[in-house]
């Protein structure tokens, strides 16, 4: 099939589109010497088959006529915005644009100069496509474009028998005439590492029509691991816990795992923009005494690194009370503080019981709940109400009943070596005891967006004022009951109080109104309180407090039922270094969520670092 744009007829292109509009204004004035209302007419330039649209037929009618001439003006000149398809049959040059040179073409085939048939229009190149082949994508996925392969190849897409050439970080990979099914492949030479892009264009003698760009990241550097714990010759016990980090370096991180010796490999949780692990190490059929601890990372790419470790693994432990809190001595503990008790392997939580776990005061038993932890390494004691205050509280731990998860010894409690025992270990409370004519007073102020207090967002040095106080914030006393809020200058007054160290709580998250992305954190602070003055305030010798902006980009959904890692990065941790981060971490194990009362949380929680 003949291409033209426009057939010479010894005038220039703009006396012949000259012509053309006085041709456009005959025929609109005289639409009847063209055509009638029922029939077409039976010039040879306007006869066409129904089934073929005709190039120029911009009105759809089936005919090439002064309609169509008078809409492909209209279209230049910008009155008719045209569309798909009239772009497509008012393009006769196949240049990508309708401007003059189709108007010309069209008026040559309205006067019978060029045969309709002689016209291909809107047949412009398929923009060509860049794939990186499946063989070349090396890594679990072959279609993320990251690859360790540094001569890949590469496709291109296009229209059948047109020539492409491909270009890789703006120089020719090479060229090719596409087959039948339109296709053209192409191996590089020798790429660096890096992000590597490649473009390409497909030529069909009228057109040069481009393609959009592809990135392949070319990566065949190692990841790097760090393992912190345990160390080389260390000891591996029941709960020990592998730690450290790994990078993927020229790509991103993919998967961790670790075995020992021969055993089956076991995935590793790890922080999707840290590389930071922490997991407790799995001792199901390993056996004890030296043993190889074989840590594997992978990244995108599939570059893997292996790193050993040498331990001795002990498989039982002396069941015995690793540590407590509070401390045995401790003072000013707060009344709604829960004790808590540590074990060197994991407890029965069936053997716990009021009756070798408890806390008492003044003779008298303090009822409280005994809440395991889920993995059995710890408990607390949760109670039913706040402890007196100004009171001794002794914890008794009776071990001749308690024993280890899946059998063994009684708890060794009294740390003497041998099964059984009891521990008992005390502290003191601290006063609430509200004393006359003391209070506690402050004002609850915002740093403002600079998140720096005392700068000219959130303080006005020439006045001294606040520029943002915050109202609603909740403000009590731990183990005093009762609580006030702050008002719309962010002031409130505690009165009366005791006197001594109080636990002053103040809950940013009832704030009246928190600035958007942000909320205000809940804080427990220790004040001093003074007797029989109400010049006691919540910092030493300063009337206001700040309260923190937070983001809450910080804040992960977390299911209680699954594992998750929750890690730092710049936005919880803009002041540390990446690898400050790394270590910077929160693993949650399953159903290991516990509300206020020590029951079980199920529903979806927020937690940040």
């Amino acid at each position: 099939m003949i291409r033209l744009k426009y057939r010479p007829i010894g005038l220039r292109p703009a006396a012949l589109l000259v012509m053309g509009v006085v041709a456009l204004v005959v025929g609109s004035a005289n639409v009847d010497a063209f055509t009638s209302s029922n029939q077409k007419a039976t010039h040879p330039a306007w006869s066409v088959q129904a089934s073929a649209p005709p190039c120029g037929d911009l009105n759809g009618d089936g005919a090439v006529n002064v309609f169509d001439a008078i809409t492909l003006l209209q279209i230049i000149v910008g009155i008719v915005s045209p569309d798909a398809t009239q772009n497509a049959r008012a393009d006769l040059d196949q240049n990508q644009s309708v401007n003059v040179f189709d108007a010309i073409t069209l008026l040559q085939i309205i006067v019978g100069l060029i045969p309709p048939g002689d016209v291909v229009c809107g047949a412009v190149t398929t923009p060509p496509v860049i794939d990186l082949l499946d063989a070349s994508d090396t890594g679990p996925s072959n279609a993320d474009d990251v690859t360790s392969d540094t001569t890949p190849t590469l496709s291109v897409t296009a229209n059948a028998g047109v020539l492409v050439r491909l270009f890789v970080d703006t120089l020719l990979v090479g060229q090719a005439t596409t087959s039948a099914s339109g296709v053209a492949e192409f191996t590089t030479s020798v790429l660096a590492d890096g992000i590597r892009t490649f473009t390409a264009e497909a030529d069909d003698d009228e057109t040069t029509t481009p393609a959009d760009p592809l990135d392949v990241v070319v990566d065949t550097a190692l990841p790097t691991t760090v393992i912190a714990a345990p160390g080389e010759g260390g000891g591996v016990f029941p709960a020990t816990r592998l730690v450290g980090s790994f990078d993927g370096t020229g790509s991103d991180r993919e998967s961790a795992s670790y075995r020992f010796g021969a055993l089956a490999d076991i995935p590793l949780i790890f922080g999707p923009n840290t590389g930071a692990f922490s997991q407790p190490l799995d001792l199901t059929g390993v056996s004890a005494g030296a043993q190889v601890l074989t840590v594997t990372v992978a990244d995108l790419a599939g570059n893997q690194l292996i790193d050993t470790v040498n331990v001795d693994v002990t498989l039982q432990l002396p069941f015995s009370v690793a540590a407590q809190t509070p401390l045995s001595g401790a003072v000013d503990v707060g009344v709604t503080f829960r004790p808590q008790v540590f074990f060197s392997v994991p407890v029965d939580a069936t053997t716990l019981t009021d009756a070798n776990f408890f806390a008492e005061a003044g003779g008298q038993v303090l009822p409280a709940t005994i809440v395991p932890a889920n993995d059995g390494l710890f408990a607390w004691l949760f109670f039913a109400d706040p402890m007196p205050s100004s009171a001794v509280v002794e914890v008794t731990v009776n071990g001749t009943a308690i024993t280890p998860a899946g059998g063994g010894p009684f708890l060794d409690a009294d740390g003497d070596g041998q099964p059984g025992g009891v521990l008992i270990y005390s502290f003191s409370t601290v006063s609430v005891e509200p004393l006359p004519n003391t209070s506690l007073t402050g004002v609850i102020v915002d740093p403002g967006p600079d998140l720096d207090p005392m700068t000219d967002d959130d303080f006005d040095s020439d006045t001294g004022d606040f520029l943002l106080p915050i109202e609603g914030v909740e403000v009590s006393l731990i183990g005093l009951a009762g609580s006030v809020f702050t008002n719309a200058n962010g002031e409130f007054v505690l009165s009366p109080v005791p006197g001594g160290e109080v636990k002053l709580e103040v809950n940013g998250m009832t704030a009246t109104a928190p600035p958007a992305d942000f909320y205000f954190p809940e804080m427990v602070i220790a004040v001093d309180v003074q007797p029989g003055t109400d010049q006691n305030f919540p910092m030493p010798g300063m009337r206001h407090m700040y309260l923190p902006r937070i983001p809450t980009a910080i804040l992960n959904n977390v299911v209680p039922s699954e594992t998750t890692m929750i890690v730092s990065d710049d936005v919880s941790a803009p002041d540390l270094t990446p690898a400050e981060r790394l270590v910077l971490t929160i693993e949650i194990q399953p159903n290991s969520l516990i509300g206020p009362n020590g029951e079980s949380l199920t529903g979806v929680q927020q937690i940040g670092i």
